[in-house]
């Protein structure tokens, strides 16, 4: 049934009903790590920022408010996973990086889930799954 044929609360339920089955599955491989899930997507953003970020920054990317993000970086630095600092020319600005075993730890994890999430992602061909994230993407641009 194409998708402009499904009322709106079928549409909601089959959003919901992923997002908590996917949620799930992360959630579960990311429990051998001690992580969840906004753990993870701060350290795997950190490991796509060469000279760190702030905080202000990661707080404005996870689309949360500054505290999250303090509260997660002082479980993720106290982990080892991830240092902070004065930034260099703004000292009202504290800036994270990743520390050598949050890097080590961020290649070990993206491993270990790309290989568990094989499981929900079967039978799904790679180019509708790029589709599927290229459409996620719209949507949370234009919600």
């Amino acid at each position: 049934m194409p998708s402009e044929l499904l009322p709106s609360y079928k549409k909601a339920n089959l959003q919901m009903v992923a997002y908590r089955r996917i949620q799930t599955a992360v959630s579960s491989l990311l429990a051998k790590f001690h992580l969840n899930t906004t753990q993870w997507i701060m350290l795997g953003l950190m490991s796509e920022a060469k000279n760190g970020l702030r905080v202000t920054d990661m707080a404005r990317a996870l689309q949360v408010e500054m505290p999250l993000i303090t509260t997660t970086a002082q479980t993720l630095i106290s982990a080892g996973l991830m240092s902070s600092a004065m930034h260099s020319r703004d000292k009202r600005a504290k800036m994270l990086t990743l520390t050598p075993k949050g890097k080590e730890r961020v290649s070990e994890v993206e491993i270990y889930l790309r290989n568990g999430l094989e499981k929900i992602e079967k039978d799904v061909d790679p180019r509708e799954l790029n589709v599927y994230f290229k459409m996620l993407q719209k949507i949370a641009s234009n919600a």
